[in-house]
């Protein structure tokens, strides 16, 4: 699908530097033929043909005015100046209007890429990191030593970024229709503007040259034959029948260009792969009340996960990224704590700092909402505590 975004867009920028170029050769021909049409008729031999690479009816209808332009050389004499005014004036007009659409488009193009770029870039680098921490955690394992970073808050960035690239992704798609269909009204447009201009051309010229009436008779049928709707759609039908080449074994072939946003894919980005990465690192998670800091009969609801290193995270809420507080409970004692409430416990977290011998230690309260509940998190804590330092806080 995306190879067919991409071929799609492609498409749409060649044929809009087709139709600047397509416009800039008219312009050129009706000046130059407004300058021409004061001398001889040989001076009309030099007029040089345009829309030559346009296709359908429009082309045809460019072939047949070349011809026109070779039969009526000896018939040619002089154009009044005031009837090419106007007409000079609409093709200078369509010349800057397709500078200025071919411009926009390229505009658009390179903002939708780069955004995926960047979400694809930030996904790379979390997943990096998220790596890195998994190894340095089975190095401190197989050591002995006590883990200091977890790679569970590594793993939540890096769902996170996956998350907001399929978001960029879906927004690409989104913006890719929406351009294909503006383009496609404006294509319309351009095909009729550039049919009129043709017309009028033709018009003066059989209506000031009557010896000209024959062939310019034919020339105008060719133009008025220009048909918008055909050109569209056979434009649309070539962008729709655009299918990326197939492998040997039938597979769609990654012959992508070295600059295409989608060559390289960030690793594990299918949905069953990323959950089953997140429990891994997830031992259980829940909703718990923690204990005001200053007014304790006040408990605020928290969203709480236990990893499977042993840390105890604490967020604000269940979509939060960054845990506000993060315990690890190697060294750490849990305790029953009836005396704040029944379904209440503290952690029990020692200093760490260079006064740890005399500074006290950190004491953290939470709620379970039932008795239930209260029991399945503390056997859930006690495989990362040792037995002896669980025990029920009847001071507290």
């Amino acid at each position: 699908f995306w190879k067919k975004q991409e071929d799609r867009f492609k498409l749409m920028v060649k044929r809009q530097n087709l139709a600047k170029k397509t416009s800039d050769e008219l312009q050129q021909f009706i000046t130059k033929w407004n300058k021409t049409m004061l001398n001889l008729a040989q001076g009309y031999r030099n007029l040089t043909p345009y829309g030559g690479e346009e296709t359908g009816t429009l082309r045809q209808a460019c072939i047949a005015q070349g011809i026109l332009s070779k039969s009526m050389a000896d018939h040619y004499s002089e154009m009044r100046e005031r009837i090419l005014t106007d007409t000079g004036r609409e093709a200078s007009d369509l010349t800057k209007n397709m500078f200025v659409n071919s411009k926009q488009l390229e505009a658009s193009g390179k903002r939708l890429s780069k955004v995926i770029k960047t979400a694809r870039s930030k996904c790379m680098d979390s997943w990096v990191a998220y790596a890195k921490a998994v190894q340095e955690r089975q190095r401190l394992e197989l050591a002995d030593k006590p883990v200091t970073r977890d790679p569970f808050v590594a793993c939540r960035l890096y769902d996170r970024d996956v998350a907001n690239l399929r978001k960029q992704e879906m927004q690409y798609r989104k913006e890719m229709t929406r351009l294909f269909r503006d383009f496609k009204v404006e294509d319309g447009r351009r095909i009729d503007k550039t049919q009129s201009i043709i017309l009028d051309y033709l018009l003066a010229q059989k209506a000031m040259f009557e010896d000209g009436i024959k062939f310019t008779e034919s020339a105008i049928d060719a133009v008025k034959g220009i048909d918008r709707e055909t050109d569209v759609n056979e434009f649309i039908r070539q962008a729709d029948l655009i299918v990326a080449p197939s492998d040997s074994k039938g597979k769609r072939a990654a012959a992508l260009h070295a600059d295409n946003v989608f060559e390289i894919q960030p690793p594990h980005r299918d949905p069953k792969t990323l959950s089953r990465l997140y429990d891994q690192e997830c031992q259980c998670q829940g909703a718990l009340y923690r204990q005001g800091k200053f007014l304790k009969t006040t408990w605020k609801k928290s969203h709480v996960v236990l990893s499977r290193s042993g840390f105890f995270h604490q967020f604000d809420n269940k979509n939060a990224v960054q845990p506000e507080v993060t315990i690890c409970l190697r060294d750490c004692q849990v305790n029953l704590a009836p005396k704040e409430d029944a379904c209440a416990f503290e952690i029990v977290e020692p200093s760490r700092g260079i006064f740890s011998v005399v500074g006290g230690a950190t004491r953290h309260y939470y709620k379970a909402e039932s008795e239930e509940e209260l029991v399945d998190w503390m056997i859930a804590i006690k495989k990362h505590i040792p037995e002896s330092k669980i025990e029920i806080n009847e001071s507290t």
